[in-house]
């Protein structure tokens, strides 16, 4: 009956690190916790830490395809004989046409 006390309160000692253990942040949250959670304001604020939104996730930003990139691709579907030089004009102006608008 003692251990599963000892072990429910150690548990709740590092229960800030437990819950932030995969934030970005979760090295200092855990040294926190480690260091400053006996005086009761470090482990609440640890706690609050560990449960807040962690707002700098990685953002994946899909490039666009600029005019110059289209272009380039252009040039290699008809260098690789893909396209007629006609169609390769008329690809070539319609790009640089939606460029401008």
């Amino acid at each position: 009956m003692q251990t599963i006390i000892i072990i429910s309160l150690i548990a709740l000692y590092f229960l800030p690190s437990i819950l932030g253990y995969k934030l970005r942040n979760a090295g200092s949250i855990i040294i926190l916790n480690l260091l400053l959670g006996w005086t009761v304001i470090g482990w609440i604020v640890a706690l609050i830490w560990s449960v807040s939104n962690d707002k700098n996730k990685n953002i994946v930003v899909k490039p666009t395809n600029s005019a110059s990139n289209e272009l380039t691709q252009l040039k290699k579907l008809f260098d690789d004989g893909v396209l007629t030089k006609e169609e390769f004009d008329a690809q070539k102006t319609n790009i640089l046409k939606n460029q401008y608008t």
